[in-house]
């Protein structure tokens, strides 16, 4: 079999076509940017793509209606595309941004989930491997693809303030990840770091009790209340939570 390329393309972040780095054999092929129709009778070739909720426009970078799910962003534009971030993010259907699948099944990284200092493998048996990139060293979360896929990497210092008035408002990501390799000591990890924390200062006990690089930390209400988180606001907004601590080793 020998294929032939009927129209190649080349786009701009936003799907815009590069002048004079496109062709088409014919007009019978219809699909572009993100594999979407482009409605050529109507706005010309490669000015609008079809997204099935609304019509998009790759010079503009914008959609030509309202989000029907704009009630849930109001702190964005409701002709918003991508969240304004077509490298991070796609818009499957033109509803809502959405990062891809962070990697695929066969090792091969395709997301910056990790940022750049980890690295997260999904292996084929649904767990996931973490690696440091600096030194090589790894773990496996068991069941880690579950775990991982659908967060989106938020800024280690996000303030627990901005995550509460995200969910108080029902805006936001659903699900946050937050990641520090530099010894952080504000935000979350700060909390963490705090030698008087309730989460840690267990987790720390498993660890040196049990000589294990990873395992659970079962916590009840009498370690998890108001009483104990004291005036941490991370340990209150957190609350009750699973924790799980992985030490990463060659």
């Amino acid at each position: 079999m020998n294929p032939t390329n009927i129209s190649p393309s080349h786009h701009h972040p936003f799907g815009m076509l590069t002048p004079g780095r496109n062709w088409s054999a014919g007009s019978e092929y219809r699909f572009g940017f993100n594999g979407k129709e482009s409605d050529i009778e109507t706005y010309g070739e490669g000015n609008a793509y079809d997204y099935s909720f609304r019509i998009y426009n790759p010079r503009l970078g914008k959609f030509l209606s309202v989000d029907p799910l704009a009630d849930h962003f109001p702190f964005q534009s409701t002709y918003n595309a991508f969240n304004n971030n077509p490298i991070f993010f796609i818009d499957p259907d033109g509803r809502a941004a959405k990062q891809p699948d962070e990697f695929e099944k066969n090792r091969n990284k395709i997301s910056d989930l990790g940022g750049d200092k980890i690295d997260f493998f999904h292996q084929e048996n649904g767990d996931t491997k973490i690696v440091d990139r600096a030194s090589g060293s790894s773990n496996t979360i068991r069941g880690g693809e579950s775990l991982i896929k659908g967060y989106t990497q938020r800024d280690k210092n996000t303030s627990w303030g901005t995550l509460f008035k995200e969910w108080d408002s029902g805006t936001g990501s659903e699900n946050s990840l937050l990641s520090d390799f530099d010894n952080s000591t504000t935000g979350v990890f700060g909390s963490f770091d705090n030698p008087f924390s309730t989460y840690t200062s267990k987790a720390r006990a498993a660890v040196v009790s049990e000589g294990k690089a990873k395992g659970p930390v079962d916590f009840n209400y009498n370690e998890i209340n108001p009483f104990t988180a004291g005036f941490n606001g991370w340990e209150q907004f957190i609350g009750r939570a699973n924790l799980s601590y992985y030490k990463l080793e060659r």
